[in-house]
């Protein structure tokens, strides 16, 4: 109540209200007051003339630069070392899965305080965060790529460049992994390993899931698509 009754007067004097996610939308018409006709999805979106798919070829070059076999498949994740988005339950996973297939590795981009205990897992390469022009790069090396807890822009980076991606089940933006991403149980590494595994097991389903995610990216994410999209918004409105 605190929040709606304001909200409901700036929507009133305003002409649009634009939110990321359908649940942020859903947020703001139901506990800040904002009109629901005025309210519009607007999502954050990828650079796609940098953030891209790049070549068979180019993609094992890489994978040798960074140190891993051709025949490796790599789950990568980029972001905080944190309890909080808790990278570490991926770097376990993987560590089940060594147990069966030495192949399956992980590259985990960033840093923070799960770090320590990331780097002693067998299976696993740990880089710091790396400058924004080498990340095309780390994306291209991968198979998949996992965000264990919270979502995060990296994801929407990572289909770009024609990743599936592993998420939580208790994610909510649900809209940016249809067709092109698998959900797994949050906290069970069970259940994640399966997962990857199953991925693994059906190269033709990744590739699938990788020709989906990118035009998922190029229809509805791509800053050229968001651009045209607020501008013709604007005009609407004017």
């Amino acid at each position: 109540i605190r929040h709606f009754v304001p909200g409901r007067i700036v929507s009133y004097l305003s002409e649009r209200t634009y939110a990321q996610t359908i649940d942020s939308s859903e947020v703001a018409i139901d506990y800040f007051g904002v009109l629901k006709r005025k309210c519009v999805v607007d999502p954050l979106g990828v650079d796609t003339d940098f953030f891209m798919s790049l070549s068979d070829d180019s993609q094992l070059n890489l994978k040798i630069k960074y140190g891993f076999q051709k025949t490796d498949f790599i789950c990568v994740y980029t972001g905080r070392f944190s309890e909080a988005k808790n990278p570490l339950l991926l770097a376990r996973a993987i560590e089940q899965l060594q147990k069966t297939d030495k192949s399956i590795k992980g590259l985990f981009i960033g840093s923070g305080p799960q770090e320590k205990e990331i780097k002693k897992i067998e299976g696993v390469v740990v880089s710091g965060f790396v400058p924004f022009d080498e990340l095309n790069e780390v994306y291209n090396i991968a198979d998949i790529g996992v965000w264990p807890r919270e979502d995060s822009t990296s994801m929407l980076d990572a289909l770009a460049c024609g990743l599936p991606i592993i998420v939580s089940d208790k994610v909510r933006a649900t809209e940016r992994i249809t067709g092109c991403g698998l959900t797994y149980k949050e906290n069970n590494t069970l259940d994640l390993a399966n997962k990857i595994h199953g991925l693994v097991a059906n190269e033709n389903e990744v590739k699938k899931m990788s020709k989906i995610g990118v035009e998922l990216i190029m229809s509805k994410y791509s800053w050229g698509k968001i651009a045209k999209e607020r501008i013709k918004d604007y005009e609407s409105i004017s």
